[in-house]
């Protein structure tokens, strides 16, 4: 620590704020009336088009100069922008978007809140490229064009399905984990069966995540008919009416008895897992478009979500594995970038590990949420910040988001002074750079804290928008409708045979070996 005494005229006429002196030891000890009236100004308006520039990421202006930051191209990797709602993140992801289309690189964007700029501002620009035909929309439950299984062998099908659903077991939740691990177990061996069901079932359909869910439909319920036919077979006076019902079938009975590995224990997970794939049974996914038109072909999907929608949020996870399965599948050709606004809302397990290793697969994530307390998976927290090396704060009011940006500012050396009589005492001392009284100072919207991993020190920015002629239309894209074609099946297959015998109602049971059709004579 370090002290010295000095004159008060010198001190005085060292002063540089009418808040609070400074010495050669470093500015004064913060205030918040200091801080308002050094930071407390509105963004700057500006076209961020006149800034941008080839091999170079434009940030924006340095609030204090005004003058215009950069970063390279190769510097940028995974991108984090934190900022509560109308504080202008979808600045940012519109100057990103631009960027990203004139690299000819491909774009994919999430968005679970309708916005009426970013569509408007990616189209405008595919226009001035003469490439209008390059923005493809997915529109949540109107038509949604994903081929949801495409170039997926069945591994690959039920990860995404596995990551969907959240079939991962949790070490402090030990009875919901039992059950996710014995439907993920089940989903795989019925995704084998859906690939090979031509095969194994006679049974042809496109592999596509609509008739998966059919035919896990189909198949737990002849596994329960042939249970509880079994049953009442062998009751003293069984019921024929209804063996004759629970003898109907969707799939020929020999063909399902020698590929069926389950039980009479396992029709509850069974219809567990039916019944959560059924809330997918009615999304349009009329399999026009593939996520590879992004990856590999430089086209930008929009993907319009619902963030009230659980079953849209839930579907965007199996989106993400796609784009992460596909990457890591076509790594020598992807080159695109994925902008996922309120991440918080679809976590995923494997997005945290993919952060890792997914920018050497040729995409580069631009995350964002409100807020760090919308995280509540801590895991999944601490990899996007550790990932993430291009970081941008604004204006919080929530307690973890101030004090994580305070620690991560770093430190400098301020002045403390105390008078004693006539002389004054200069201590100096270490204050966070980016303090509370900093962060609070700062307008509510389009002013950020830019904090970098190539960049020693950590900067307050202006944004501002790019400016569109017209804000885009959603309502003509909601009014588009298509039908979808599912391979429905009906229960033509029975597993008995009735003949008639006059004066006699005795039914007589004779078993075929691995085929386990009953013929009755009655």
């Amino acid at each position: 620590m370090f002290f010295q005494k000095h004159n008060k005229e010198i001190i005085e006429d060292r002063s540089k704020s009418i808040f609070a002196q400074s010495s050669h030891f470093g500015r004064a000890m913060s205030s918040i009336d200091a801080e308002i009236a050094l930071n407390f100004k509105e963004a700057t308006n500006f076209n961020p088009l006149d800034y941008l520039k080839n091999e170079k990421s434009f940030l924006g202006l340095d609030h204090k100069t005004q003058k215009p930051l950069y970063i390279k191209n190769d510097d940028i990797v995974h991108s984090l922008i934190t900022a509560p709602t109308r504080a202008g993140k979808g600045i940012y992801f519109g100057i990103k978007a631009v960027e990203c289309l004139k690299a000819a690189k491909g774009l994919i964007v999430i968005d679970p809140k309708e916005d009426d700029f970013l569509p408007a501002i990616i189209k405008e620009e595919l226009e001035k490229q003469d490439r209008v035909e390059d923005f493809i929309v997915w529109n949540w439950q109107n038509e949604f064009s994903f081929k949801t299984f495409e170039s997926d062998d069945e591994v690959e099908a039920a990860k995404k399905i596995t990551t969907m659903l959240n079939l991962i077991e949790v070490e402090d939740e030990a009875g919901a984990s039992f059950y996710r691990k014995s439907e993920r177990i089940a989903l795989k061996k019925l995704m084998y069966l859906f690939y090979n069901s031509e095969e194994l079932l006679n049974y042809k359909a496109e592999k596509n995540l609509l008739n998966f869910c059919k035919f896990v439909n189909y198949f737990a319920s002849d596994l329960s008919n042939f249970i509880e036919f079994s049953k009442e077979k062998n009751k003293p006076k069984a019921n024929i009416e209804l063996l004759e019902d629970l003898a109907k079938r969707y799939f020929d009975s020999k063909l399902f008895n020698k590929c069926n590995q389950f039980r009479e224990r396992d029709i509850s997970t069974l219809e567990s897992l039916s019944f959560s794939l059924s809330e997918f049974e009615n999304i349009n996914f009329t399999e026009n478009s593939s996520i590879l038109e992004a990856l590999i072909d430089g086209k930008c999907i929009y993907i319009k979500s619902d963030m009230l929608d659980e079953t849209a949020l839930k579907f965007l996870k199996f989106v993400i594995a796609d784009i992460i399965n596909k990457a890591r599948k076509y790594k020598k050709d992807t080159n695109c970038v994925v902008i996922a606004d309120e991440i918080s809302f679809y976590p995923t397990s494997i997005l945290s590990a993919a952060l890792a290793t997914i920018a050497g697969f040729g995409v580069k994530f631009i995350l964002a949420y409100q807020d760090d307390g919308q995280l509540v998976n801590e895991y999944l927290k601490s990899a996007i910040k550790s990932n993430c090396q291009t970081k941008l704060y604004y204006k919080s009011s929530d307690i973890k988001t101030i004090e994580y940006i305070d620690k991560l500012g770093g430190q400098e050396l301020v002045s403390k002074f105390f008078m004693n009589g006539m002389e004054q005492t200069v201590r100096q001392e270490q204050e966070s750079f980016l303090n509370i009284n900093k962060q609070r100072a700062l307008p509510k919207a389009r002013v950020g804290i830019l904090i970098h991993e190539s960049i020693p020190k950590p900067f307050i920015i202006d944004t501002s928008p790019i400016l569109v002629s017209q804000k885009f239309d959603w309502q003509v894209e909601n009014n588009k409708t298509k039908m979808v074609e599912i391979h429905e099946l009906e229960k033509k297959f029975s597993a008995m045979e009735f003949k008639v015998k006059k004066g006699d109602l005795s039914a007589n049971v004779e078993d075929i070996e691995n085929e386990k059709i009953e013929k009755f004579e009655i």
